[in-house]
């Protein structure tokens, strides 16, 4: 025997169901055993990531990490940081690096 109870059934998030009772409302039926089973039509992204998990898996972690690489490679290449090299001869900066104009002084 099939029932459908619900066709169109949406849930409420901020209070979604937790369990579902069932009635039989006669005397004289006998019943031996029960099978209950929920078929949900999903569309979209929930199809397939219902119907296919291991793959959605895969494809969500590999973005997600692609995207979080790029992020963190953006962030150093994006840095202003310099880095400074000693010239091994002399042991002092690039000459491009020091300011070699006079200063005037400060004035008070």
């Amino acid at each position: 025997m099939h029932v459908e109870y619900f066709s169109d059934f949406l849930d409420d998030p901020l209070s979604p169901v937790t369990d579902i009772d069932f009635q039989l409302l006669s005397r004289f039926v006998e019943v031996y055993s029960v099978e209950y089973r929920v078929h949900a039509r999903f569309t979209g992204l929930r199809f397939l990531m219902h119907h296919y998990p291991v793959i959605s898996a895969l494809v969500g972690c590999t973005l997600n990490l692609m995207f979080l690489s790029a992020v963190v490679l953006l962030s150093y290449f994006r840095s202003d940081t310099t880095i400074v090299f000693l010239n091994n001869a002399t042991n002092q900066f690039p000459h491009f690096l020091t300011d070699s104009s006079p200063r005037s002084p400060r004035k008070k």
